[in-house]
This record gives structure tokens, sequence and C-alpha cells, in this order.
């Protein structure tokens, strides 16, 4: 009695030690880092190495045809924008942002995202509480969809260790073949 006890309480404790959410029917398709954890957002996908505070990577998308597309800019991104032109929306929006307001824009430039012609930003923001993080941000417009995918950590350490491992993964990003 007691075995047949244990090893229902052990497939039972199996079932529940999965860590990695179902990656059914993305758009695209990305190589994670080694060790990173994936967790549930309302990003596309979100993950995190030791911890989403210490560093994040998320991929979204948002429809052209959406009514707010962004959270602290009015500014839209259209089809036909230049990749300049979606990197300004972008930096709009993070300095629209009173609660983390952006200290400085560091670098923008045209980027290669998927096959598909975008940008990279590289920006500097800080919490209430003077923590600086950096946050290197890739976007791109394909059909109908606005593509983003934002790495940040804190500037100090974090930023600039785990950034070799995020731009593979950003090297890796395909989009699934029936858009």
């Amino acid at each position: 009695m007691k075995r047949v006890l244990l090893v229902m309480v052990l497939v039972l404790l199996g079932g529940c030690a999965t860590t990695k959410p179902v990656a059914e029917n993305r758009p695209f398709s990305v190589t994670q880092p080694p060790g990173w954890k994936e967790h549930r957002t309302n990003a596309l996908m979100s993950v995190s190495k030791e911890y989403p505070a210490l560093q994040n990577v998320d991929i979204a998308r948002k429809g052209l045809q959406e009514e707010k597309q962004f959270t602290h800019t009015k500014r839209r991104v259209t089809s036909g924008m230049l990749p300049q032109e979606l990197a300004e929306v972008v930096i709009d929006e993070f300095q629209s942002d009173q609660n983390f307001p952006v200290d400085a824009v560091e670098e923008n430039e045209p980027a290669m995202i998927g096959g598909e012609p975008g940008f990279r930003v590289r920006l500097t923001y800080s919490t209430k509480t003077g923590l600086k993080y950096r946050a290197e941000i890739y976007g791109f417009v394909h059909d109908n969809w606005y593509y983003q995918i934002t790495y940040s950590a804190p500037a100090r350490y974090y930023f600039a260790r785990d950034l070799p491992a995020v731009q593979q993964m950003v090297k890796s990003f395909t989009l699934a073949k029936a858009q």
C-alpha cells in the first residue's frame, strides 16, 4: 500500500514539475539561451536567466490595426514606415513612461531581425529608487504586425553579462512560414 501511494505521489508531483509553458501556435521560432526560463506574461514570450527583475527578454507583437498599440504614447506604427521611424515611435513610448524615465538613448541604428529590416535601440532608464537599467529593443513590421524584442537588465552588471546570449537569441529569431 505504501508503495502504491508513493508511486501516485511521484506521478502527481512529476506532472507539476514542468517549468516551461507550451509554445504552440507562436508566429515565430527562437532559440532561448541555455538555462533561461520562460515566464507567463502578456507578451508572446518572456524569458529570464535568474529572475525577471535581473534580466528579461520579452517578445511581443501588436496589430497595425489595433486602436491603442502602446501604453504611453499616442503615436502609432503603420505599414510602410522606415526602420528609423519605427525606432522613433518606440523611443517616444519609453520616454513617455513617467514611472521609468529615460536617462539617455545610447544607440539607434538599423538592424535585420529574422530577415526583416528593422531597428535596434539601446537606452538607459531609472526606477523611482534610482536603480539604472539598460534596455536593447529590436523592432520591425511584417504584414499587419509590429514585432518587438526587448531585453532589459540592471546596467551595472547584468546587462553586459547577458547581452551576448540575448544577441544570439535575436539572431535565431525567424517568423513562422504560415503568416
